[in-house]
């Protein structure tokens, strides 16, 4: 079983009221569109895995729709996060049954026991060549394989100048991360630049016709880091003709507006953030940017994807 020394990026005593109040939370239509999904191809609602669960966000509202939710993550302190949030929650904690693993490590659960099998940004952060042969083996003929995932570096929407600094942020987070970072934290940020394409679902576990969403994809800053730092490298795409590739911008459940000191909150919430003298400036410029356009908030804005499939 993985432990969180394993893991090695896991953030010391991590704050998941701030992780709760400052992420975007996954809006009502990335739900009811899985929900669609998994009806049409098969339509039993008794046992789902939310693997890499964290404190339980997700699992707390798919709960609502299946009869036993699984949550697992392999850091001890993230899943007692979950168990105390969804303790909480009004659905009854006999419904959730918890498990200390990886996403790729599904040794400890039956074969073809599965409707669905859940990845809510946490697929990153698993090898996919271990990932994918699990997921076929523990979903059921016909169960829905389904990843989300928002880009942790959102865009600034309403402010160039503070964009600008913001970016130059981003760059050194990511520098540092591929190239001190653990390398589930560099598959992480990988998957997240390649927003899902470079996810292969092996067509002899999975049906064509794989869904590839891309929801606000024509902000995603990751898209000009890789023209920026292409040393840092860039996964090939895995996304086949028969794919279905549906893309929706615009969309504002994917949007806050922060104050700076929230903005800094956030940016807490990141693993290998820099940190002190190499940033000061940067935020300082930011400041600067806000007062000189008489803004006190900033409009944030997210990138997410959202990968749907079929087991054979």
């Amino acid at each position: 079983m993985a432990t969180a020394s394993s893991i090695g990026f896991a953030i010391p005593n991590f704050d998941w009221d701030a992780y709760t109040r400052l992420r975007p939370a996954y809006p009502s239509a990335i739900f009811s569109r899985i929900y669609d999904y998994h009806q049409h191809h098969c339509d039993r609602w008794e046992t789902i895995h939310d693997a890499g669960s964290g404190a339980g966000t997700a699992a707390q509202k798919l709960a609502e729709r299946f009869t036993k939710v699984i949550v697992s993550d392999p850091n001890p302190e993230y899943l007692n996060a979950a168990r105390m949030r969804l303790r909480k929650s009004e659905r009854s904690v006999g419904e959730f049954f918890f498990h200390e693993s990886t996403a790729e490590n599904q040794s400890w659960l039956d074969g073809e026991s599965l409707d669905m099998f859940t990845m809510f940004t946490s697929i990153g952060y698993a090898p996919l060549d271990k990932l994918m042969p699990e997921v076929g083996r523990v979903l059921r003929p016909g169960g829905t394989f389904a990843a989300v995932n928002y880009n942790g570096w959102p865009a600034i929407c309403d402010n160039l100048a503070a964009a600008e600094a913001w970016m130059e942020i981003a760059d050194l987070w990511v520098s540092q991360t591929m190239l001190n970072g653990h390398e589930a934290a560099q598959r992480g940020m990988r998957v997240t630049w390649a927003g899902h394409d470079c996810i292969g679902l092996p067509e002899d576990i999975f049906k064509k016709g794989v869904v590839r969403v891309k929801i606000n994809e024509h902000c995603r800053p990751e898209a000009d880091q890789v023209q920026r730092l292409p040393e840092l490298g860039f996964p090939s795409s895995k996304v086949l003709d028969t794919d279905v590739i549906i893309d929706e911008n615009n969309v504002k459940d994917w949007t806050k507006e922060f104050s700076l000191a929230e903005l800094k909150m956030y940016v807490g919430t990141l693993a290998y953030i820099p940190q002190g003298s190499e940033v000061a400036h940067l935020w300082q410029r930011i400041e600067e940017a806000m007062q000189a356009a008489n803004h006190r908030r900033l409009q944030i804005r997210w990138t997410a994807h959202i990968t749907l499939a079929t087991r054979r």
